[in-house]
Formats: C-alpha cells, structure tokens, sequence
C-alpha cells in the first residue's frame, strides 16, 4: 500500500461520511477524483487488504439477538465444520483459534427463537459448544491508525 491507499483506508475505518454522495465527498478530501478512489477501493478489495465496507451495527439497540459462539472441533474436521457453520447467513467472524475450543463464531438472528433454532442445529453436529452471550459492552470501537 502506498501513502495514498493508507490515507483512504483511514478514512474508510474511522469516518465515513454518512450523506447522499459519500465516495465524492472522500475524493474531495484526499484531492482525487471519486474515479481514482473507486479505482483504489476496487484495488484494495481485490488485495484483500479491505475485506468490506458496512456498518457496525449495536445489535441490542436494534432488537437484534446475537451470541458468540465457541465449538471444540478436531483438525481434521475443522474445514467441514467450518463450511457448514458459515452456511447460515447469520454467522459472521468465524475463526480458528489455538484453544480446547478451536472455532469461534459469532451469530447474530432477528429474534431469539431463531437464535435458538441455529444454536440447536449447530449443537445437533455433536461438537462440545460454549454458547457466550454479551453480559456487558467494554468496548464497541476499534480505531486503528493506518497512515
């Protein structure tokens, strides 16, 4: 990444700017076209360096339920399991960690009967699971400094 890509990638993570036109509005800020940065975007997403722009979302606050998730799984079953763990469009974060507990996930669900249902029907692969609701929010922003 060049100076440029990191001024865009900071700005990208720490304020993006919520209005009709907010890629014309970044451009103006760096003093590039919006075509060089949407250039660049592409660039940095195809490079994997920006996985995705979206919001982050305090699910509590918009009556979301949502859980992390802890599965003890061996090795040889790990891509398996994480295939099918993925499969529901409700998990995000899905990791593998050096722990007893080797793959973390969250699940986030409109309500919590769905919450429950996915929670059953991963338990139901007859891994050992640990099912860790937030009790309480110490932190919900992260800022990193890129440039």
């Amino acid at each position: 990444m060049d100076e440029l890509d990191r001024r865009i990638v900071d700005v990208l993570h720490t304020g993006f700017p919520l209005e009709a036109e907010p890629y014309a509005k970044i451009a103006r800020e760096l003093g590039i076209s919006e075509e060089e940065l949407m250039d660049r975007v592409r660039s940095l997403m195809d490079r994997g360096i920006i996985r995705r722009i979206a919001p982050i979302l305090n699910t509590q606050r918009v009556g979301v339920c949502s859980t992390l998730v802890a599965l003890k799984v061996p090795s040889e079953e790990m891509e398996r399991v994480a295939e099918r763990i993925n499969s529901y469009e409700e998990v995000s974060h899905n990791y593998e960690r050096e722990h007893e507990y080797n793959m973390w996930f969250t699940v986030s669900a409109p309500n919590q009967r769905r919450l429950e249902r996915i929670l059953s029907d991963i338990s139901a692969l007859g891994y050992p699971m640990l099912n860790l609701p937030t009790v309480k929010v110490f932190k919900i922003n992260v800022r990193f400094d890129i440039v």
